[in-house]
């Protein structure tokens, strides 16, 4: 590692020198050999060698197979992302776009997710169930989402403490925009429309 720093003219042991760095980088310099004994992985190599230095493995052009499936690695990297994008609390996950894990090394872990940031973060953090409706960049097809609706719907009743169809009829237009739901009824065609057709 000492050679090869000198053949890439990195300082060795540097994260941010490092990160660059491929598979074939090292096999094009002699280092194939090595690089079988850490699974192909410039990362498990690196952070082997160097283990006194942080290594973000997400960092890496590719990161070692099988990373993201483990659950404690998803949660390490959106720790991360987190004190990257000035979020302080659960909540503050609602303000995240696709494109924050995109500029932030974060695109294999949300691909493997069908890019959905919701479906990233209800398996990181089962504990702290995410609506998709909440989330500022939510779809405007929630409303034709049958499955998605009625979990508005009872997202609803427990807020408004409503028991029956009939305490439905009593909701007012200003609750619901209170709730910011008003334009997600409006596209489904009104609060009467919706009730008629999910609550029996």
């Amino acid at each position: 590692m000492k050679w090869l720093s000198g053949e890439l003219k990195k300082e060795e042991g540097k994260p941010e020198q490092w990160y660059a760095v491929t598979k074939s980088d090292f096999k094009t310099h002699f280092g194939g050999g090595l690089l079988l004994f850490y699974n192909n992985s410039p990362y498990q190599l690196l952070s082997t060698i160097y283990s006194d230095t942080e290594w973000l493995p997400w960092k890496f052009a590719k990161t070692p197979k099988g990373y993201w499936a483990d659950k404690t690695n998803q949660r390490a990297y959106l720790e991360w992302l987190a004190k990257r994008l000035g979020y302080t609390d659960m909540d503050d996950w609602y303000k995240v776009k696709s494109q924050d894990f995109i500029a932030n090394f974060g695109s294999g872990l949300l691909a493997s997710f069908n890019n959905s940031p919701v479906a990233l973060l209800n398996s990181a953090f089962p504990d702290h169930p995410f609506h998709p409706w909440n989330f500022s960049t939510a779809s405007d097809n929630v409303w034709k989402d049958d499955k998605q609706m009625k979990e508005v719907l009872q997202h609803i009743q427990v807020l408004l403490k409503i028991k029956s169809k009939e305490d439905w009829l009593r909701v007012s237009p200003a609750q619901i925009t209170k709730l910011g739901f008003e334009n997600m009824f409006r596209q489904a065609g009104g609060l009467a429309t919706v009730v008629k057709r999910y609550i029996s």
